[in-house]
């Protein structure tokens, strides 16, 4: 038996959709099959065969690293990965980019020569319309400026459009499958069983509960930290209080109000 909360929880697992990350995360992890499906729709390909797949997967950089939503391999032939995203800012071109080079940065071991790197592909399955072109996918390759002949590096940007949603072809069935959270209304089977069997796994639904739980605490801090600043901020610019007083009133440490006068070039006092 479920009490209150957990009643709760779980009816907010059960209206978790692929689309939405952490669902998708936990449904795809390491299900090669159910990965290799979804490619060979999105590529329009059917001899796709991979080898591996990971969810959260990190790649860690010299500078910035990176947690990827899925990683698929097909041996050393091919690196796909696909990311779920809800908000237009978090699918720009320039962050595509640099999951490109990521995935590049991975494709060689020390002494290889370039020419074997594996062809990288990564995909953003979006909420809305990112280009605004209307069209259910766009595929960015590298071309000539010259010619407009592609330079066939291995490197590939694809964007699909989740407000494509046609149930007249296998693209638009595969959206309506991403934002449906009933499985018993999806088109395809192997997506449906596997949302029906996290849906329905009590482990699996406490699992996302608490990843759920933990997002909302982490937005709240998040929420009252730009509020302090904020209350700070404006408490400093006023210069009327004592940063000992903003402290007491801000309910925050001596140095945090230290630390926001110094970024705003104002001296203690």
């Amino acid at each position: 038996m479920y009490d209150i909360t957990e009643i709760k929880f779980y009816n907010e697992v059960q209206q978790l959709r692929l689309i939405d990350d952490i669902f998708m995360n936990e449904c795809f992890n390491r299900e090669v099959k159910a990965v290799e499906f979804v490619l060979r729709i999105i590529l329009n390909r059917d001899d796709i065969s991979i080898t591996r797949t990971e969810s959260q997967a990190f790649i860690r950089g010299w500078g910035r690293s990176l947690e990827l939503d899925i990683l698929a391999e097909e041996g050393s032939k091919a690196a796909y990965n696909i990311e779920v995203q809800r908000k237009i800012s978090g699918a720009s071109i320039k962050r595509a980019r640099f999951h490109v080079a990521m995935l590049d940065y991975l494709s060689l071991n020390p002494r290889e020569k370039f020419n074997s790197i594996r062809d990288n592909y990564v995909i953003f399955i979006t909420e809305y319309d990112v280009m605004k072109k209307g069209l259910p996918i766009e595929i960015f390759d590298r071309l000539s400026s010259s010619t407009g002949e592609s330079i066939n590096d291995g490197s590939h940007i694809i964007y699909v459009n989740g407000e494509c949603r046609n149930d007249n072809t296998p693209l638009g069935r595969l959206m309506h499958d991403f934002f449906e959270p009933d499985p018993d209304k999806m088109y395809y089977d192997i997506l449906a069983e596997r949302v029906r069997l996290i849906k329905s796994d009590n482990l699996e639904v406490k699992k996302l509960s608490g990843i759920m739980e933990k997002m909302r605490a982490e937005g709240r801090a998040e929420g009252r930290a730009e509020r302090d600043k904020s209350f700070v901020s404006n408490m400093l610019k006023d210069g009327k209080l004592a940063f000992d007083t903003i402290a007491k009133y801000a309910e925050v440490s001596i140095k945090f109000v230290q630390d926001m006068a110094k970024s705003l070039g104002i001296e203690p006092r």
